[in-house]
């Protein structure tokens, strides 16, 4: 990655209402990890693409942010 290009990310919450910081580039992978069934040990933890967010998204600053 050169030093203009920037890595994007977007803020999620998953099934138990925890908020994260997504990679974007790693978006399908977020959500098929969504997708599993609570009862999935696989579930129990966020994939790597994923950071958590302790306190909420408030918790989370921006310079310049763009939506789609």
């Amino acid at each position: 990655m050169s030093a203009l290009e920037e890595k994007r990310y977007f803020l999620d919450q998953d099934n138990s209402c925890h908020w994260y910081l997504v990679d974007a580039s790693r978006r399908e992978e977020w959500n098929a990890w969504r997708e599993l069934d609570e009862d999935d040990e696989r579930s129990w933890k966020a994939p790597d693409c994923a950071k958590s967010i302790n306190g909420g998204a408030s918790k989370v600053t921006f310079t310049n942010p763009t939506t789609p």
